[in-house]
């Protein structure tokens, strides 16, 4: 127990999180059934040495979900939710294991995020969304895109463009040092996805990887009640019929 906690006679943070986290998923549950489900199956880890208050990573070739307690503590409940439920839709396309040895992680982030959060009745803080692209890009993009789509765009983007981003307050693979971020744009609860690159240090194969997280998501699927399925996006729907390919979309 540190210092502050004695004085004030508080409880350690981690068990107050890790309840927290428990009603949380519930809450989601509630709102998106069977990306509540798709979190039931991930393993829960409390961990103080992220940035983010909630993010995947692999831990001996099982994806967690990661919480720190501080900075989980700074999110209201609905902003806590719709990062939770941005992460399970990470899951259900394979994010994790798709772009786990990408050499652009940081326009990886922007792309995969992007994506997903079309999914979503609202952006989660730290994230970004399709509308922050395009205005940012200045132009249109196509939507509810393969997130590969929307990473091509990123990675052809003119210099005026990565300046604009930049200058939002996006880092973007290359930079120097200094070069990134104005100071202070960028909230401290930013979600990040530097728990994918873990997947390099299991002994899994990325096919491996794909077929466990495959079946996770089918068992998810199984746990979700028929008039519940009905609610989901086509493309969701899709995606676990397969009717499309596993890790088409998006």
């Amino acid at each position: 127990m540190g210092w502050w906690q004695k004085l004030f006679n508080q409880p350690s943070p981690a068990p107050m999180a890790d309840h927290r986290l428990t009603t949380l998923v519930t809450m989601v549950l509630h709102q998106h059934r069977f990306l509540g489900e798709v979190l039931l199956q991930l393993p829960r880890q409390l961990v103080t040495t992220q940035r983010a208050a909630i993010g995947l990573a692999w831990q001996e070739g099982m994806l967690t979900i990661q919480v720190n307690p501080v900075t989980l503590g700074q999110l209201r409940d609905d902003e806590a939710c719709l990062l939770l439920a941005h992460q399970a839709l990470h899951v259900v396309w394979a994010h994790p294991v798709r772009y786990a040895n990408y050499p652009h992680p940081d326009l990886v982030k922007l792309a995969t995020d992007a994506a997903v959060n079309q999914y979503l009745p609202a952006t989660p803080p730290g994230t970004v969304d399709l509308g922050q692209l395009e205005r940012l890009l200045r132009k249109k993009l196509p939507v509810k895109q393969d997130s590969q789509e929307y990473l091509t765009i990123l990675e052809n983007a003119s210099p005026a463009e990565r300046d604009r981003l930049r200058a939002a307050g996006f880092k973007l693979n290359g930079d120097r040092p200094g070069k990134q971020t104005a100071p202070g744009k960028v909230a401290p609860n930013e979600e990040t996805h530097a728990g994918w690159a873990s997947a390099q240090n299991t002994n899994l194969g990325q096919q491996v990887q794909l077929v466990k997280l495959r079946r996770l998501v089918q068992q998810a699927w199984q746990q979700t009640p028929q008039r519940d399925r009905g609610l989901l996006p086509g493309a969701v729907r899709q995606q676990l019929t397969g009717s499309t390919p596993p890790v088409a979309t998006p």
